[in-house]
């Protein structure tokens, strides 16, 4: 719980679903289907380019980010690599 009331947390949140309009828009997916289950190569390579900017460029913990997509921990470190 308190995830939600972290307010640099928010910030990054923020900024991510900006940059999620912005790639969705440059692979052709919706950014829901960025959080929707599924291994198809545009979903994948949309969904692992977020979760390295938002680690990497902002910060956020795995933790956040495995609770935001839905996947373990391990599926966001091979992700953001």
């Amino acid at each position: 719980m308190d995830v939600i009331y972290n307010r640099p947390f928010w910030a990054a949140y923020s900024s991510m679903k900006l940059f999620l309009v912005f790639r969705a828009a440059l692979l052709g997916v919706e950014v829901a289907e960025i959080f929707s289950p599924g291994r198809q190569s545009a979903k994948v390579k949309a969904r692992s380019l977020v979760c390295y900017w938002a680690a990497r460029g902002l910060g956020m913990s795995l933790s956040d980010l495995a609770r935001a997509f839905a996947i373990s921990i391990p599926g966001i470190s091979y992700a953001v690599g």
